[in-house]
């Protein structure tokens, strides 16, 4: 009798774990540098859920992977380059709830790390051309408009080029 309820027990748990995961749809989409695959909850077609990865129009090679949790970008993504002359990595880095956490690691067309970022502290670690610029610039602190030189050139950090909802240049 004590064995035939575990089993019972045992095959509703499994049941119960398995109906969790949501019914999903593969799809695909055009971007402007290749194709996107990633899947949608079969329900809420307009929801990612699961791995989605935009390959090249010139061949298999992904320029982008990352993971999708209820249609928020979450996990490790990656982007590479596109194009013929450097096929190396863009940007590393990891998302929760949507968000950008954690050390962002930048990389330049040689594969050089040209950036590092920390979106937790919010805060630039490296710069690759911090100490390089010689030029001045207008900056305004406290409302005073001031000519001098920073320690690091102006720059911009910004999101995964052919990430459809979040479409930034970096």
């Amino acid at each position: 009798m004590k064995h035939l309820l575990l089993t019972c027990a045992l095959i509703l748990n499994v049941f119960f774990v398995f109906s969790q995961e949501p019914k999903l749809i593969k799809k695909k989409e055009n971007l402007q540098n290749g194709s996107a695959k990633f899947y949608v909850i079969k329900d809420k077609d307009s929801v990612k859920h699961g791995e989605y990865i935009v390959t090249a129009y010139s061949g298999n090679r992904k320029l982008v992977e990352g993971q999708y949790n209820y249609g928020k970008k979450t996990g490790i993504w990656i982007e590479r380059y596109y194009g013929k002359e450097y096929k190396g990595m863009k940007s590393y880095g990891e998302y929760q709830n949507d968000s950008k956490v954690g050390k962002w690691i930048y990389f330049n067309s040689k594969g050089d790390t040209s950036q590092i970022y920390n979106y937790s502290k919010g805060e630039l670690i490296y710069a690759k051309d911090c100490g390089t610029d010689t030029a001045n610039y207008l900056t305004i602190i406290n409302n005073i408009e001031i000519q001098q030189k920073l320690n690091c050139p102006p720059m911009c950090l910004s999101a995964l080029v052919g990430v459809p909802h979040q479409q930034e240049n970096m």
